[in-house]
């Protein structure tokens, strides 16, 4: 088996698979101030609480018991043991404890708070452990003798799965007295609400479920007239089956009329814990309290299970500092603690957490059922539906029809967009003095962020839905339509003139496109953009020092260049690349937009040059290196770390440097730039860069997926097959397939799952793994048809796709003939000759296709030797 050198193809028309600019172009790229393709992946439980643990496990399941408060499972069957084997580590035996209290036998203390202690037992019939809570003697006097018998009274109204059940309530006489008792549900297997979704690693989606299963509870309480009025997460226990639980109504109160008198808990007796205090309850007027006071404590706990977080902190403020603080400052928002959380999940904690009950939902299933429609994808009632959150929730819900859609889209274009449009109209009257010129250019500003807006954001949005092309490009051309209505009433405006450029540079990105089911179309974009270069051509000659049009058409010629690169059309790409590098003289390299820019140029030189002697002496390369560190360097966050997008652009870079190294054969020096690359990049990917969106995380995924795709590569020149493969297939190759199957219209992660099997099947077959390349090869071959059905094109209409099939013909014929398999050869030749006599014909100049083109000939002429020799062999026998 010969081995290729990278990007030199060698005799058998094998060639180096990574060369990084044929993964992470225009589509990956990250652009400033783009609303599109955004960039790429400890809780306190509460105090301990005596009546947390009481709970009993009433499904007689075999399940592990536990202590609710340290969740450590046993083994015991809580429904069969005997005596001797009735023994669980949750409980401790404490002095006095009693052995039995009325019909239950007492084997531990659980716990013990200020009104009472909780025991665990079992009941004799029907035979079950029960949790069995006991007021102190101490206490018992008649206002807490109401509340405790209230209390048992009140649980026993509550027969829903999500409350824990009370099967019993007595007197019991420890000596000293009669004291009040109740049996109730243990839970088995157990933990709080924050354990159980730090310990299970739950998501924001699957937390935001259990919350509502709890809310619904919760809300089951409020239709029986009861306020729990001490909700939190050590409150809500979690089985160990995934349901939730609520606990503890010993500060509960009821809502009827004649409860409440009997119930008081006393003014300004504070009994539920402080942070989860809705700020009326804090004045500790139980008879000024409603459901609207659990909507709000279980907003602040879905607050810290979301976040890890407290939404505001109270801790050595003391009682009343803390009071002021619950009662009068605004809360830490959502979204500022985890992005991921912005838009509706953060609209609906903002509602439920209002200061002002009014403006609360009204109970908890009210919250709830809130909560499961953001699940669902529909509209929610914390806030009327505004344009992005209608498009973020179809994004969701991802069934929409595309003609439903682009109906909706254009209405919303239309009627936001001709506002506007009468807006500047309706000023005409002004513009006779300065006053009004002045409004003029202000409305003329106002209009080119709000077009900025729906040409450039929207879209991008949009980007994620399921079959949404159509819906994009009838969009944007009734953005444009609109728009040169603005442009006849603004004539020479350079601000709509700028938009204009901005509207078609966009219109050009989503036919470029492979996201979201685009078609990839390079013609309809290159078409977009050479519009978009006349008009900042025309602003450019008006005003030189415009630097913002200067940035887009800098970035203009930079996508002109990519798309004549993709047609291996070099000599306009270096008309394009020259054009950029003519307009970048004014640019600093310390304003980190325009740094980002002349990085992109130094790359597409390199790009466009090809290999180099000395990679790392070449002029360009260095100039290359010395940018990158100095962005390191200099762009930092506010923690201090390099900026996402400085440190994405430095990572292009490395693989640029290792891919020239690898082309002269230095695979050690190479391995090195792309294992820096790939280990940037994994961190990048652990903290998401501040970016939690499914976008910005499958972005990161694909990051990676490169650089373990590149490292692999070098592995393999340097003879570690073993190793190569074992990345590739257990940790590459898994992580893309999930990502295909997240975004199953998405053509740009099909064709990545496509690329990655070819490689696979290559390295299985130099490996002498011939029986595995054949089966990862057939689903290449597969897999690259599929990406053209998607694009709804033939794969011989792209360069880079016809290649790649191409090359996968060849391993796969090679495969076969290892194997003596000669039938499967000849059809495979006669199926990749069919190929490669439409691609010479299209792409006769391209000596990396045509040396592909000229393997599968010489296999042709292999086949007909091998099977002349076979029939000899034959004959001889």
């Amino acid at each position: 088996m010969t081995h290729s050198t990278p990007g030199k193809p060698d005799s058998n028309g094998s060639e180096q698979p990574f060369d990084p600019d044929a993964f992470e172009t225009l589509d990956s790229g990250i652009r400033p101030n783009a609303g599109h393709e955004v960039p790429p992946e400890t809780i306190d439980p509460g105090d301990f609480d005596a009546d947390a643990s009481a709970t009993l496990d009433t499904s007689m399941r075999q399940r592990p018991v536990a202590d609710p408060m340290d969740s450590q499972a046993e083994t015991v069957d809580p429904g069969k043991q005997d005596d001797d084997q009735f023994e669980i580590d949750s409980a401790y035996n404490a002095p006095g404890m009693p052995a039995r209290i009325a019909g239950f036998m007492i084997k531990g203390v659980v716990g013990a708070g200020g009104m009472g202690t909780v025991y665990l037992g079992r009941q004799d019939h029907p035979r079950r452990t029960v949790a069995v809570k006991v007021m102190n003697p101490g206490v018992t006097n008649p206002r807490a003798l109401k509340r405790f018998d209230f209390e048992a009274q009140m649980l026993a109204r509550l027969q829903h799965p999500g409350i824990a059940q009370i099967y019993e309530a007595g007197t019991w006489d420890d000596g000293s007295g009669g004291v009040p008792y109740f049996a109730m549900e243990y839970i088995a297997g157990s933990k709080v609400l924050t354990d159980y979704a730090n310990d299970k690693k739950l998501d924001v989606r699957q937390k935001i479920e259990l919350i509502a299963d709890a809310c619904e509870a919760v809300g089951y309480g409020h239709t029986k007239g009861v306020i729990h009025r001490d909700l939190k997460p050590g409150n809500i226990l979690v089985t160990s089956d995934g349901h939730a639980k609520i606990i503890d109504f010993g500060v509960a109160r009821s809502t009827d009329s004649d409860a409440a008198a009997t119930m008081a808990t006393g003014v300004h007796d504070i009994v539920g814990t402080l942070q989860y205090m809705a700020p009326e309850q804090c004045s500790g007027d139980v008879h000024d309290l409603d459901s609207s006071a659990d909507v709000y404590a279980m907003a602040v706990t879905a607050y810290e299970v979301l976040t890890g977080k407290l939404p505001y902190t109270v801790s050595g403020l003391g009682l009343a500092g803390a009071i002021k603080v619950i009662t009068e400052d605004a809360p830490t928002p959502l979204e500022s603690v985890d992005s991921r959380l912005r838009g509706e999940v953060s609209t609906i904690i903002a509602k439920a957490m209002s200061k002002n009950r009014e403006d609360r939902y009204r109970t908890g299933s009210e919250l709830a059922d809130d909560l499961r429609r953001y699940l669902a994808g529909d509209a929610i009632v914390a806030c009327p539906p505004t344009l992005i959150t209608t498009f973020r929730r179809v994004i969701r819900k991802n069934r929409g029809v595309v003609a439903g859609i682009a109906v909706m889209m254009l209405l919303l274009a239309a009627s936001a967009i001709a506002g506007v449009y009468a807006l500047v109209n309706s000023n005409r009257a002004l513009q006779a003095e300065n006053t009004a010129l002045e409004q003029q250019a202000e409305k003329h500003a106002m209009v080119g962020e709000l077009m900025g807006f729906y040409m450039r954001d929207t879209v991008g949005s949009l980007a994620a839905i399921s079959a949404s092309p159509e819906v994009r490009e009838h969009f944007m051309a009734k953005n444009m339509e609109y728009l040169n209505k603005l442009l006849e009433e603004g004539g020479d405006d350079p601000v709509l003139l700028r938009v204009s450029a901005e509207g078609l540079w966009q219109m050009g990105h989503n036919a470029w496109s492979l996201r979201g089911g685009n078609r990839g179309n390079v013609q309809m974009a290159m078409e977009r953009w050479n519009e978009a270069i006349v008009v900042l051509e025309r602003l450019l000659i008006d005003n030189p020092a415009d630097i913002e049009s200067r940035m887009l058409a800098i970035e203009t010629c930079n996508s002109l260049f990519l798309a004549a690169m993709k047609n291996d059309d070099r000599e306009v790409a270096a008309k394009w690349l020259d054009k950029a590098s003519q307009l970048s003289t004014t640019l600093q390299k310390g304003e980190m937009d325009q740094w980002n820019l002349l990085m992109a140029i130094l790359r597409n030189k390199a790009k466009l040059r090809g290999g180099s002697a000395d990679p790392e002496e070449d002029e360009t390369n260095r100039e290359m290196l010395q940018l990158a560190e100095f962005g390191i360097k200099n762009f930092k966050t506010d923690d201090g770390l390099p900026d996402l997008r400085v440190e994405r652009n430095a990572t292009l870079t490395w693989n640029r440097i290792a891919f020239e190294l690898s082309t002269n054969g230095m695979h050690e020096k190479a391995l090195e730039y792309y294992q820096r690359s790939l280990d940037s990049r994994e961190a990048m990917m652990a903290g998401n860069g501040g970016d939690n969106s499914r976008e910005g995380i499958a972005m990161f995924r694909r990051d990676v997926n490169n650089s373990t795709r590149y490292v692999s590569s070098e592995l393999i020149f340097l003879g570690r097959y073993d190793e190569a493969l074992d990345i590739l297939e257990n940790k590459t190759l898994p992580s893309i397939r999930q990502i295909a199957r997240e975004a199953p219209d998405d053509i740009r992660s099909l064709a990545d799952l496509a690329k990655i099997l070819t490689e696979i099947g290559e390295y299985q077959l130099q490996a002498g793994k011939a029986d595995k390349a054949i089966v990862t090869l057939k689903e290449s071959i597969y897999s690259w048809g599929l990406v053209a059905a998607l694009a709804d094109s033939e794969i011989i209409e792209d360069l880079g796709s016809t290649r790649e099939t191409i090359r996968s013909y060849g391993n796969l014929i090679e495969a076969y003939f290892t194997l003596e398999q000669l039938a499967d050869a000849e059809q495979s030749i006669a199926d990749a000759i069919e190929m490669t006599g439409q691609a010479a014909s299209k792409w006769p100049r391209n000596e990396r296709l045509m040396s592909l083109v000229d393997r599968v000939q010489k296999f042709k002429y292999d086949l007909q030797r091998r099977k002349n020799e076979k029939r000899r062999q034959s004959s001889g026998d």
